[in-house]
């Protein structure tokens, strides 16, 4: 860019200084004509300059400055399109996260189950809405902790419109199925006005009135097993991302 806006200077100031020498060779020949001289051979070389600079060098000199400002905004608008994503830049990108079966279980993007007019008024309320009731680009900082590392990690080096796929492994992403979590309670110790179901989520109350939150994995007509575990534990997470904006 540097080069190309140098050659437009140069272009610049070659304009400028023939039309100084264009100016000088009117003015002499102004002052020959006030005064009723004939003009001399000099006026006659600065009249055939001026023909000659005007049907030829000035439309070429035009063209040229023409050109080469045409290729300065190119470029530019080339490099801001080729923009790509550095450590600590703010940007929106859009998301589906997915299962190892290929179930998706968040995105940004709006399912074709979806009513758009559900996720404007908020009266969406089941879980495969697809688009959550809150549709449109994901923003963050990277570097901030804001989502999972490596999805951070791989929008580095991306540019608007580019996508990748990424997997982030359980470890890392909700941690791994911990057995010590699930427990089961006696329907004795259960409200009686509680009638969960296999899959319902509920928030519980240990003894030191701490809530968490748990699924119901087993309902027998004696008990009720209770899995603490987040419902993404133990799964690696498919990430397909698509870099919307670099703000």
């Amino acid at each position: 860019m540097a080069r190309v806006f140098g050659l437009e200077k140069q272009i610049h100031l070659m304009f400028v200084a023939a039309c100084r020498e264009l100016e000088s060779c009117c003015d002499l020949l102004l002052v020959n004509n006030i005064f009723g001289h004939h003009p001399p051979a000099s006026s006659l070389r600065s009249l055939n300059y001026i023909f000659l600079w005007t049907f030829f060098a000035l439309p070429r000199t035009l063209l040229s400055i023409t050109t080469a400002t045409a290729a300065y905004h190119h470029q530019k608008r080339r490099n801001k399109v080729m923009a790509q994503v550095k450590q600590g830049d703010k940007v929106k990108f859009d998301y589906t996260g997915m299962l190892k079966d290929g179930t998706v279980f968040d995105s940004t993007l709006e399912g074709e189950e979806c009513d758009s007019e559900e996720c404007e008024t908020g009266d969406c309320d089941h879980d495969d809405c697809g688009c959550g009731c809150e549709t449109g680009p994901f923003e963050l900082t990277i570097g901030s902790g804001e989502f999972f590392t490596q999805v951070e990690e791989a929008l580095v080096g991306m540019a608007p419109g580019d996508k990748r796929t990424v997997v982030v492994p359980a470890v890392d992403a909700f941690g791994e199925h911990d057995t010590e979590k699930v427990f089961t309670v006696p329907r004795s110790d259960v409200p009686a006005d509680l009638n969960p179901a296999v899959g319902d989520e509920l928030i519980l109350s240990n003894d030191e009135n701490d809530d968490f939150g748990v699924t119901v994995t087993e309902v027998t007509v004696d008990s009720i097993t209770f899995d603490a575990n987040h419902p993404l534990a133990g799964e690696d997470l498919t990430f397909e991302i698509q870099l919307v904006e670099i703000l």
